[in-house]
């Protein structure tokens, strides 16, 4: 994984670079003042976008050390958020306070531009001689940065490391982390060891570093880079915080001598990069990032690899859960690529060990949730083409549960924005749950029905085993 260098803006005029976010901030005192029903500002900034429909695809999370900051972040790289866009774009991972006035709330821009991934023949047309390329690694982006008198250590949508978990089954990112701290700073506590790897930081400047761990890859093995069992924290951008300027960080006074931190190598051409990764085995490289000056100044990223690991990376949600990978192909709704095609060409030994037609589980849950959401929204919504507006049924829409008036409510959005030629198709809902409902949601929406009490949503008693067993293999760790 790549990510541009934190952008630290808690003394800068935010106003400037974040002005989309600024002006949706300035709302949410609004509201806030307005309507203190919804509690803190947090609460009420989760139901300002919840109203202009930018949740679920923008997230809030907040820290749980009592620092009054909240998270926010966007879902990565979408095709559907068309209707804020540029929002979208500034919200890619975002430290707020809140409390503070406003022009003053964001404490740190954790991530920029989501990078382009592109395969190496593309990018073999497409190469410009000042592009600036740099090797890249898999792992997990960790953002260290200070904030009133309390080093923080972040993930692109996660407050903490300690609360972080993908790629293991039971270690959190911070555990793999404190192993690899560790073994420089031995301590009693993993507090301690932090604190004696913070000590050689600058608390004016904001860290950004890719945790490549051995127990944290899914796609390259660094092992001939780093050794067996290698931990270690590639240092990828360091800003100052004050003036929000980007460090250099092959110049030797910018970077952090710890044996544990390493640097990316530069490559002194787009050619030496292309010849590089021709050399290495697929299996052994993640590529390589691509800096490219655009013509207003802005930089725009690449990521450049082989066409066998952006295929991977496309198809293998590389989760322990084998059912949410599963379940990341069935959403992606492709022809030429089903569930068991998947497992046959990544995992032939647990499909062997665990027959069955995993698919047909999946796909009866999806249509059960589709029969009903459907039906649901014909019930309620009456939409006129001629006017394309909609009238609703407000005290059978009241009746039902918050979690279905949710997914309703965006398939009215979806009608009345990108739908307006007609009444929403079953066809239209069931691309509303492939391609617009986060992972996340999903897992709601299966332990919602799993529970055999809704008497009032009639499930076939075969299609609810198929929602309770799926249910049950998701919750697996």
């Amino acid at each position: 994984m790549s990510a541009p260098t934190p952008t630290a803006t808690a003394n800068t005029n935010e106003t400037d670079k974040f002005t989309n976010l600024t002006d949706l901030l300035k709302e949410v005192m609004v509201e806030h003042d307005e309507n203190e029903k919804n509690g803190t500002k947090t609460n009420t900034l989760i139901a300002v976008l919840r109203k202009k429909h930018y949740w679920p695809y923008l997230q809030v999370k907040q820290y749980f050390d009592r620092s009054g900051l909240t998270l926010l972040h966007n879902t990565y790289k979408r095709d559907d958020v068309s209707h804020f866009a540029e929002l979208y774009n500034e919200c890619r991972s975002v430290v707020l306070d809140l409390d503070a006035p406003i022009g003053k709330n964001i404490v740190v821009s954790l991530a920029g531009t989501t990078p382009t991934i592109m395969h190496d023949i593309a990018y073999k047309l497409h190469a410009q001689p000042a592009d600036v390329c740099e090797q890249s690694y898999e792992g997990t982006v960790v953002f260290v940065y200070y904030h009133v008198d309390k080093w923080h250590f972040s993930t692109t949508s996660c407050p903490s490391v300690n609360s972080s978990r993908y790629r293991h089954p039971t270690k959190t990112h911070g555990c793999l982390m404190n192993e690899v701290i560790n073994k420089h700073y031995p301590a009693d506590t993993h507090e301690e060891s932090r604190a004696m790897f913070t000590a050689t930081l600058d608390t004016n400047k904001a860290y950004s570093f890719i945790l490549v761990h051995h127990e944290n890859q899914h796609i390259t093995d660094h092992t001939d880079e780093f050794g067996a069992d290698y931990g270690v924290l590639v240092h990828i951008g360091t800003r100052l915080r004050k003036e929000d300027v980007p460090l250099d960080l092959q110049d030797a006074k910018n970077q952090i001598d710890l044996p544990f931190i390493k640097y990316a190598g530069r490559f002194a051409s787009p050619d030496e990069a292309m010849n590089w990764l021709s050399s290495r085995e697929p299996k052994h490289t993640y590529g390589f990032v691509v800096k490219r000056k655009t013509e207003d100044g802005k930089e725009n990223m690449l990521r450049v690899c082989p066409t066998s690991i952006l295929e991977k990376d496309e198809e293998d949600l590389g989760n322990t859960n084998m059912w949410m990978n599963m379940l990341h192909v069935y959403k992606q709704n492709l022809l030429h690529f089903r569930v068991e095609d998947y497992l046959t060409k990544y995992h032939p030994d647990w499909k062997e060990t665990n027959p069955g037609n995993h698919g047909y589980v999946i796909h009866t849950a999806f249509k059960t949730f589709n029969d009903i959401l459907y039906d649901l929204y014909r019930r309620t919504t009456y939409y006129n083409k001629t006017t394309q507006r909609y009238t609703m049924d407000k005290t059978l829409d009241a009746s039902l549960a918050p979690m279905i008036r949710f997914h309703l409510a965006q398939l009215r959005f979806i009608q009345t924005s990108t739908h307006l030629f007609g009444p929403l198709t079953y066809k239209a809902v069931y691309h509303y749950m492939c391609f617009h409902v986060t992972m996340k949601n999903i897992r709601m929406l299966i332990r919602f029905f799993a529970s055999e009490s809704l008497v009032e949503y009639p499930i076939h008693p075969a299609a609810l085993k198929c929602i309770i067993t799926l249910n049950q293999e998701l919750s697996k760790r």
